[in-house]
């Protein structure tokens, strides 16, 4: 996950800011299931996660000048990115809140290995696709952890991120955590410190 400007160079953001960000997007999110109790509209990805200068998240819908939610279930025609699509929308063009949790998992895979969901040259959902086998094991997430980190963050809070990610993106949108479940496993993330 890196933050740049045109005049600034690239800069690898550390894990305590990257953590900050999935709380406060999941944050976001599970205050807008519990008061709507709807999916949101299919444009939820990094690409509309904005910080502040304390780096604190604020979404944004960038399809329209205001929000779209759906009907807690519906069916519509797939269109849209297919970079943060959950696997029953792909197939049936069918939505819940659980494919909120979906997209917003690729999103911390994102935070964790530093790669993008789909590999725009070769249209490769990279991302996900190739990490699912190495959620289930500690030393492999440690592996595919963002090099710019180096060892500078937390070991045993990498592996339970692999572990709330894998929970996040699993393939039966029933067995998905809810939001507010994402979002008390991020903060009980956030104070591992070893």
């Amino acid at each position: 996950m890196i933050l740049s400007t045109e005049e600034e160079q690239e800069e690898a953001l550390p894990w305590e800011t990257r953590i900050k960000v999935a709380i406060g997007t999941a944050q976001g999110l599970a205050f807008l299931h519990s008061v709507k109790n709807k999916a949101l509209y299919r444009e939820i990805g990094m690409h509309n996660i904005f910080l502040d200068e304390q780096y604190n998240a604020k979404l944004f819908y960038v399809g329209s000048n205001k929000l779209h939610l759906l009907e807690e279930s519906i069916t519509t025609a797939f269109i849209g990115r297919t970079d943060y699509t959950p696997p029953e929308y792909a197939i049936s063009g069918h939505l819940c809140m659980k494919s909120d949790v979906y997209t917003f998992g690729v999103i911390l895979l994102e935070i964790l290995t530093g790669l993008k969901a789909l590999d725009r040259e070769t249209k490769e959902k990279k991302g996900v696709m190739w990490t699912k086998p190495f959620l289930s094991d500690k030393n492999k997430i440690l592996e595919m952890m963002d090099p710019q980190l180096g060892d500078d963050y937390p070991v045993n809070a990498a592996i339970q991120m692999g572990k709330l990610i894998k929970r996040c993106i699993k393939l039966d949108a029933k067995k998905r955590p809810s939001m507010q479940q994402v979002l008390d496993g991020l903060n009980d993330i956030a104070v591992i410190k070893d």
